[in-house]
């Protein structure tokens, strides 16, 4: 299922990404309007007169810009938003929603990271956090004193943040540890709730928010100021609650450990002050135990997914319960008693309450082989005791054994099955490798940040003048990604068509692997795809390391039947494709500079096209490798058509289609009409 979601069904908008519900048509006002248009109306209250700079981080649903756009002192407003399929439904199918907010001229739209923007922002007025919910690590990284402290410095003196935050009736400890986190960062928070009923169809709760300035926000400064009549101010008792602030991951503990808060008037501000001394964390270790000493009733799933901080609530679920399922196949393969003596064996490394679990589960063996319901019954307990072990080796050492969609297959006399994992810290972990192996049984390459891309496979022939067909191993970039054998490969945009780059050279071929035409490509690209490879290579190594010293750790993967030494088999295979690509991409030649006419543009690496002509079809400009021009046109070839010629046409197409070049339109009907049957085209030429 795509991330994202726009549910249109029976007359209903709504958005969700992950399977959460970021807004409904009905009710996003009561969202959007405290989130937006109140700090931004206060700002404009505090600096009369004065033309307001505002910053958006997320939103590119474009629904805060609108409701920032509303008052009229905001002179520019920058939205910064990670998502390019998010903001392609606030320009597209949002677009009326959001009063078409992206096409106004104040608006000034950033696609990338909120954490890397946010550091060198200054001078704004007003700072507005539409971030999704804080459910794992990354997400919580943008709620954490130093955040905020970023945040604080982008402000003016007299600057207003706002934030979604979580619900304070469902998650009242993660609430307050945010408020905490503001206070810590040098800001006054002002809390603030309300009652979305999409949200609470969905379970969420009644839904909070955050107001915070340098100074306190009084109450003479809300007067007037456009927040919905179904919010209210947060009942005094909820300030009472001593939620220590978020440093580093403990609003994730408090945002899966939450206490339900009764809900009942009277209202009053809340103020809240960091704790003297910090409440200690309590680690996952801790919660388990906790989790196994609790009454036989509340050893529920549930429960035990509390003790995972680091999780995504539905992966997290859906991976749970495929091991569920499949946990009589491993009570088949495991051999029990080699599992219970191995594991006691390194008692003294286990929480007692594991041990004394275990031991349990030892003496029951000795009475003899329970039969498969007293297994599903009591001994899950004992391998949910492995299922954590496992969790908290791969926190330690990510993505090296469990990897973002790993599928570990096994097969035995009682039949065969799989069991999906996906409990990484998602793509924005600190740390700075994320993954390189089991990309080609998923049909995606992850590049070093564990972001996916379609994997480029084709024949060709090889140096070694052997055909065969290449697999990607790794993303360098969205357009390069590295070879089995060692090669660069280069993404043509154009169906059955591939190209492999070396540093003084571009290589087309068909899809049997035929060639089509060598190019000189630009030397950015050479020094981008050098930079790329050169700088894999600290990463591999860094997680062959990792991955051995998860093996050193602990060998229980292989007591369930998980063959360890195929994720460090595929780790060596990267590392000897790099070592092979580093050899050719070390020392780059000197290239020669090719003459292209001044006012060409490139359509693709080392072919470029000239401006329309009124008249004539206009011509391409093929770069060779001695650095001189080939020049043909980009009419059709009045005899067969070669693999150049089809590959020349499929540049048009993506040409005219991206860019809408009306010089071109004539061209390809021309082609359309000579060469139809060839092209596999049926009809007349006309825009897509």
């Amino acid at each position: 299922m795509s991330h994202i979601f726009l549910d249109t069904r029976a007359g209903r908008l709504a958005l969700y990404l992950h399977g959460d519900l970021q807004f409904d048509r009905e009710d996003e006002r009561l969202y959007h309007e405290p989130l937006a248009l109140a700090p931004a109306a206060l700002a404009a209250r505090r600096a009369p007169g004065k033309p307001l700079r505002v910053l958006i981080l997320g939103g590119g649903d474009g629904l805060a810009l609108r409701q920032t756009l509303r008052v009229p002192a905001v002179a520019e407003v920058h939205l910064v938003e990670r998502d390019p399929g998010v903001l392609d439904l606030g320009r597209g199918k949002l677009a009326a929603l959001n009063a078409g907010a992206f096409a106004d001229p104040r608006a000034r739209i950033t696609l990338g990271d909120a954490r890397d923007f946010l550091p060198r922002a200054r001078g704004f007025d007003a700072l507005i956090y539409d971030l999704t919910y804080p459910s794992d690590q990354g997400g919580a990284s943008l709620f954490t004193v130093d955040r905020f402290s970023q945040a604080r410095r982008a402000l003016n003196e007299q600057g207003i943040l706002a934030l979604n935050a979580v619900s304070p009736e469902k998650t009242p400890e993660a609430y307050a540890c945010i408020g905490a986190s503001l206070s810590a960062a040098g800001l006054a928070p002002l809390p603030y709730v309300c009652s979305l009923p999409s949200f609470e169809r969905e379970g969420y709760g009644r839904w909070g928010f955050f107001l915070a300035s340098r100074r306190p926000i009084e109450a003479e400064e809300l007067a007037g100021l456009p927040l919905p009549l179904e919010g209210t101010l947060l009942p005094q008792a909820f300030g009472r609650l001593r939620v220590g602030p978020n440093l580093k991951d403990e609003l994730l503990y408090h945002v899966y450990n939450g206490e339900p808060l009764g809900w009942s008037p009277p209202f009053a501000p809340a103020r809240f002050k960091p704790l003297a001394v910090p409440v200690p964390r309590l680690t996952a270790a801790q919660g388990f135990s906790r989790w196994l000493k609790a009454p036989r009733g509340r050893r529920s799933v549930e429960s035990l997914l509390a003790c995972l901080p680091f999780s995504r609530r539905e992966r997290t679920r859906q991976a749970l319960a495929e091991w569920g399922c499949h946990a009589e196949l491993i009570f088949r393969e495991l051999d029990l008693k080699a599992f219970a003596d191995a594991t006691l064996r390194r008692a003294s490394e286990l929480p007692r309450a594991w041990v004394k679990e275990l031991r349990r589960f030892r003496t029951r063996l000795e009475e003899g082989m329970p039969d498969m319901r007293e297994l599903l019954e009591q001994a899950w307990r004992v391998m949910a005791v492995i299922l954590l072990v496992l969790l908290l080796a791969n926190l330690f050492f990510p993505d090296n054994l469990y990897a973002k969609g790993f599928s570990s297959h096994y097969s035995g006399g009682g039949g065969s099955g799989s069991i999906s994992f996906n409990f990484t810290s998602d793509r924005w972990s600190s740390r700075p490798y994320h993954g390189y192996w089991g990309h080609r049984p998923r049909g995606s390459v992850y590049d070093s940040r564990g972001n996916s891309y379609k994997p480029h496979r084709f024949a060709f022939t090889d140096p070694d003048k052997k055909k065969r067909t290449a697999a990607s191993l790794l993303a360098l970039s969205p357009e390069l990604q590295l070879l089995d054998y060692g090669g660069v490969s280069y993404a043509t945009g154009s169906p059955g068509f591939s190209a492999v780059l070396a540093p003084n050279l571009l290589s087309v071929y068909d899809a049997q692997g035929g060639p089509v035409m060598t190019l000189l490509p630009p030397a950015s690209l050479i020094n981008d795809a050098q930079g790329k490879v050169l700088a894999q290579r600290p990463l591999i190594e860094k997680a062959m390391s990792d991955h051995q010293a998860w093996l050193d750790w602990t060998n229980i993967g292989s007591l369930v039947g998980v063959k360890t030494d195929a994720e460090m088999d595929e780790l060596k295979s990267v590392n000897a494709a790099l070592l092979k690509a580093e050899a050719s991409w070390r020392e780059l030649p000197r290239l020669p500079l090719p003459a292209v006419p001044a006012g060409w543009q490139e359509i693709f690496a080392g072919i470029c096209i000239e401006p329309g002509a009124p008249v004539s079809a206009p011509r391409l400009a093929l770069i060779t490798t001695d650095g001189s021009i080939r020049l043909r046109s980009t009419a059709p070839p009045r005899g067969g058509l070669t693999e150049e010629d089809r590959f020349i046409f499929s540049l048009l197409v993506g040409r005219f289609s991206k860019n809408h070049d009306e010089s071109l339109k004539a061209v390809l009907a021309e082609w359309t009409n000579q060469h139809a049957a060839a092209l596999g085209l049926t009809g007349s030429w006309g825009r897509p």
